[in-house]
């Protein structure tokens, strides 16, 4: 089911990739209109200058859903992100549900990008007074609420990406390197050239809203940062794994949070945060200076950003219908890999046409929360599913009496205790969104939920700290660089023990990173809208859909299975 992973040529995609293309691609889907766009918006209204201290939290929170994510992608260095990591830890069902929400999330983003870069390319020749008809990027329709206008330039934009990524790989990695490149170096124009212009008194104060702005600052722009799971999706184009691909996730989000945090410096000390325009705040700073031409240089800079943002995200969309279709969940169609450059032609070709599709008709604003919601989910179940591949590991190496391999009280414990956790993180969540909705109490409701959750991570942390001494795994605390000697009980077996046997990477400080990113996740999960809730629901009902009325008839695993047992059934006959 899997290919082989040590194999450059593999019935699988080719390995091509190497760390700098894989930093390159989480650069170039992390930043894009986020840090053109957002930084005004959260300083005005929610943080101030603290909007620094917001982007360095969010930068930390990140981490510790991209160390899990490190770890999982050194382990099953496969297409597929987490979408295969719920299919070797939680089965079939889960893997297909996660991957049907990284589908709208990845999907939506493509859409609400390309729009976006229609707006900023009108607004670019406006600027140097060159008159765009409206006919090419807003085509008048009135089909309330998600139909204001049609917008054909955003559909070409999709469409002509599309069709360059059918070239392959390298080639769609040598675009976008070039095109990340241009837009670092607009970011990195924008820190120096007005790092000339910062007045210090515009910092004071420097927290205006207090401590609770910096943290709704930090649920504003959070949002900004999601992209970096997009280098797992590269797993299988990768040539060194189990080095690269964690270099690559973590080392494009502390690239990023760098940039951010010098931004928003920037930013918030060129002009009074009460003063700083939400729509355009980068080349509003520099036209109230007098540098009007400076402002063409940041539009193709946010150009050049949401050019990657749509190839990177097209890459691991494809790949991901890819891997689910291997599997048989979708028709097989979409597993077919081009017979001279190896890559998914019909998967890149459905997501070009419906994403263009998307973006042509609908206005996505409405719906672009949806991204967030589908990504959060995809973060917290691969948060969610470190602790429990540990705590796999530990069971296997424990000797039952009587030779017994009674792990159910073991792994009851467990699960009770995480569910209790989530389920703590998640009331402590909503009280805290709800807090102006709740008359009485509300800072006492948050008080208990949080005096629930902190004693149930100590208590998680101290059961795997049992579980580690009572078993013999050869792990540590810190232990990133741990060599990995289990072998796991699952279909693809062979291949993940190899994988194992040399594997490179492991989360530091399991259970507490997880905890942590689950944490994180979940409070922003709770930051969601009713209607975002809603419609993600209706999703994952059309998902399962698909799976009882097609995926669960088709799959791979279950007819390998079936065919197993009628042989079994022979012979033994």
């Amino acid at each position: 089911m899997l290919p082989n992973p040590n194999d450059e040529k593999s019935n699988g995609l080719w390995r091509t990739l190497n760390w700098f293309d894989l930093i390159a691609f989480g650069v170039g889907n992390i930043v894009g209109a986020g840090i053109f766009v957002l930084t005004g918006e959260a300083a005005r209204k929610y943080s101030g200058p603290s909007i620094t201290l917001a982007f360095l939290l969010d930068g930390i929170a990140c981490i510790f859903s991209a160390l899990c994510y490190s770890e999982f992608a050194s382990r099953v260095p496969v297409a597929g992100s987490s979408y295969t990591y719920a299919y070797v830890t939680c089965g079939e069902l889960v893997a297909f549900l996660i991957g049907w929400a990284i589908i709208l999330a990845y999907g939506l983003a493509i859409a609400v990008v390309g729009r976006g870069w229609s707006s900023y390319l009108v607004a670019l020749f406006d600027t140097v007074k060159v008159k765009v008809p409206s006919w090419i990027y807003a085509i008048p329709a009135s089909y309330q609420p998600y139909i204001d206008n049609f917008d054909p330039l955003s559909a070409v934009v999709i469409l002509i990406i599309t069709v360059y990524l059918l070239f392959g790989i390298k080639q769609s990695t040598w675009l976008n390197n070039v095109v990340t490149a241009i837009s670092l170096f607009v970011v990195l124009f924008v820190i120096a050239l007005g790092a000339f212009y910062i007045d210090p008194l515009n910092w004071i104060p420097f927290t205006p809203y207090g401590i609770n702005g910096i943290f709704n600052g930090a649920s504003v722009v959070f949002f900004a940062y999601i992209g970096f799971d997009c280098v797992a999706n590269c797993s299988e184009e990768c040539k060194n794994p189990h080095r690269d691909l964690p270099l690559g996730i973590v080392g494009s989000l502390v690239i990023v949070t760098a940039l951010y945090c010098s931004v928003a410096l920037v930013v918030t000390g060129m002009e009074s945060y009460l003063e700083i325009d939400t729509g355009a705040p980068l080349a509003k700073a520099f036209d109230k200076q007098g540098l009007g031409w400076a402002s063409i240089i940041i539009s193709v800079g946010a150009l050049a950003g949401l050019t990657t943002t749509i190839l990177t995200s097209h890459v691991a969309l494809s790949r991901i219908i890819f891997s689910i279709a291997r599997d048989g969940l979708l028709p097989r169609l979409f597993a077919n890999l081009h017979p001279e450059n190896n890559t998914p032609t019909q998967a890149t070709i459905l997501v070009g046409i419906l994403t263009a599709l998307l973006a042509f008709f609908f206005d996505i604003d409405a719906l672009a929360e949806l991204v967030s919601a589908g990504t959060l989910v995809s973060f917290l179940f691969v948060c969610l599913a470190i602790p429990i591949l540990r705590m796999g590991e530990c069971l296997e190496n424990i000797h039952f009496k009587n030779n017994s391999t009674n792990e159910k009280p073991f792994k009851l414990l467990f699960y009770s205790l995480l569910g209790a956790f989530c389920i703590a993180c998640t009331a402590a969540g909503v009280v805290q969104v709800n807090q102006d909705r709740i008359e009485y109490g509300s800072w006492i409701l948050l008080a208990i939920c949080w005096d629930i959750v902190v004693p149930l991570g100590v208590m998680i942390i101290c059961y795997f700290w049992y579980l580690n001494n009572i078993s013999n795994v050869q792990t540590n605390w810190y232990g990133a660089l741990q060599k990995q000697t289990r072998t796991y009980v699952i279909d693809g077996q062979a291949i993940v023990e190899e994988l194992n046997e040399r594997m490179p990477f492991r989360c530091p400080f399991v259970p507490l990173i997880p905890l942590l990113g689950v944490a994180v996740n979940i409070w922003m999960i709770c930051n969601l809208s009713t209607d975002t809730f809603i419609g993600f629901s209706a999703w994952i009902f059309i998902g399962m859909l698909c799976y009882f009325l097609y995926g669960m008839s088709h799959s791979e695993l279950r007819n390998q299975n079936r065919a197993n047992d009628e042989s079994h059934s022979f012979l033994t006959g």
